[in-house]
């Protein structure tokens, strides 16, 4: 059984050998600890010996624990936890005239919490090998100072310092195992989970006043779509393709038409990697008479067909007036262009435009081509 002994109102403690717990109240005055005198003592009786001395008034960091041998060599140079609050320290003799002093890691006797530290900037100012056992600082500012080589600190890491044999500031890798308490405005119940993972290119994450605070940017951006049409009757030589043209656009953004190689606007062009909703209507008319005839209209991107976009129409008399008008989705990469292409049997056939259409009250004009695109 351990011999424990309180010692109080005295500023000296002389050590019997058959103490083995020491608690010293320094809550009045510094207390000097007198270890017994090896040469005087029976070498039987201390050898291997140990005494535990603890400060249990936990103000040694104000009234220091001191401890000495008589006549003999001690090593005190590590009595800083011991003068600490809750420090405690081991004596044990190391040979027939000499005692080692070690005090015990202050993590098994608790820590202290000192405050936040900014890591950046070192406040307040820790030095490398420099400190009290067991205290520690949670980093409020990740930063890159030099704590007896360690330099990766992160906001929520622990800075120890630890003292005995190593005297050095430690690091608790703690910023990735941060836990939270509940999820605000979700509406649904969570589990706590010891990571947040943030993800997508709109949504950042900060750190502020011990919240983590995710911020979304709702910002859309604007679509791209465009809407051109043509003042202009269309016409083309029998069974020969051609695009139709446009003249004129009503709005736009991020789509523009530009000319193909025969200098003829044609070229529906994209700025944006994409898929693309195709509207278009084309008022069709036949000038001549006799046998049926046909128009065929279709889709090409960069002058290539694109497969089943093809369609035809059938005319029979003269001034037969047909509309052809449907729509495609199309996947397209910012600046690939479509075209409406259209190949008629007969030289009779045509895109008409109409100013004033012959009926009254008088009606709007009628364009040969109308076209929209806008991305989905």
């Amino acid at each position: 059984m351990n011999n424990i002994k309180y010692v109080s109102g005295v500023t000296v403690y002389n050590v019997n050998v058959e103490d083995d717990i020491i608690y010293i109240d320094t809550s009045a005055s510094p207390v000097t600890v007198v270890l017994p005198n090896i040469q005087n003592s029976q070498i039987t009786l201390i050898e291997n010996k140990t005494f535990t001395i603890s400060d249990f008034t936990n103000n040694a960091a104000n009234n220091n624990i001191s401890i000495v041998a008589n006549g003999n060599t001690v090593n005190s140079n590590q009595l800083t936890a011991i003068n600490s609050n809750n420090g405690s320290a081991f004596a044990t003799i190391v040979g027939v005239s000499s005692w080692q002093v070690v005090t015990d890691n202050p993590i098994t006797n608790g820590l202290t919490y000192m405050g936040t530290w900014n890591a950046n900037t070192n406040t307040p100012t820790l030095v490398s090998s420099v400190g009290i056992g067991g205290q520690y600082y949670i980093v409020s500012v990740s930063g890159t100072t030099n704590l007896n080589g360690v330099t990766d600190w992160n906001v929520g890491d622990w800075a120890v310092f630890i003292d005995g044999t190593t005297n050095v500031w430690q690091k608790i890798d703690n910023h990735e195992i941060q836990s939270y308490n509940f999820i605000q405005n979700e509406g649904v119940t969570l589990p706590q989970q010891s990571t947040l993972d943030f993800q997508g290119t709109l949504v950042n994450a900060t750190n502020s006043t011990g919240k983590t605070i995710a911020t979304i940017d709702y910002t859309v951006a604007a679509i791209k779509y465009g809407s051109f049409y043509s003042t202009e009757t269309q016409t083309a030589t029998a069974n020969q393709q051609q695009a139709m043209t446009y003249n004129n656009s009503f709005l736009s953004n991020g789509v523009v038409v530009n000319n193909n190689l025969s200098g003829k606007p044609t070229r529906i062009t994209v700025s944006k990697t994409t898929i693309y909703n195709l509207q278009f209507s084309a008022q069709l008319n036949r000038t001549g008479g006799g046998s049926g005839q046909q128009i065929y209209i279709w889709v090409k991107k960069n002058e290539n067909n694109i497969d089943d976009t093809n369609t035809v129409l059938q005319f029979g008399n003269n001034d037969h007036y047909k509309v052809a008008a449907w729509n495609f989705f199309l996947q397209l990469n910012a600046g690939d262009y479509i075209e409406l292409y259209w190949m008629p049997t007969d030289p009779s056939l045509r895109i008409l435009y109409a100013s004033s259409p012959a009926v009254v009250p008088a009606l709007p004009a009628i364009p040969s081509v109308i076209l929209t695109i806008s991305e989905i």
